[in-house]
């Protein structure tokens, strides 16, 4: 890999790196894991001193977080090259362990 004027070359293609900005509403860390050719990408935050974890949209230089089910939690695994997003959300029923139920979401038309 050469350095490219804060990107890199690899096999005679240019990509650029970009900083993705941190969601104000969780300022503890964030991770993403996926990536589509519209340049959208996903992942998690964390939230409230670590205690939850949102999953979170980046596009276009914004961002959005991806609500639950009415639980603390949600987490992205997908990206579709449309633009949705495939993960799971937490609802506000737990089971017999306190454990909240999560179920299988997709996630359309949200923009920054």
């Amino acid at each position: 890999m050469l350095p490219l004027l804060g990107g890199v070359v690899i096999a005679g293609e240019a990509f650029s790196v970009e900083v993705l900005p941190v969601p104000t509403e969780c300022q503890s860390y964030s991770f993403w894991h996926g990536l589509n050719d519209r340049g959208q990408a996903l992942g998690v935050v964390t939230c409230d001193g670590f205690e939850t974890q949102t999953a979170v949209l980046w596009d276009d230089g914004g961002y959005v977080l991806l609500q639950t089910l009415g639980g603390p939690n949600s987490f992205a695994y997908g990206l579709a090259e449309t633009g949705e997003v495939l993960g799971t959300a937490e609802t506000p029923i737990v089971d017999d362990e306190g454990i909240h139920i999560t179920r299988p979401v997709v996630w359309d038309g949200y923009r920054p």
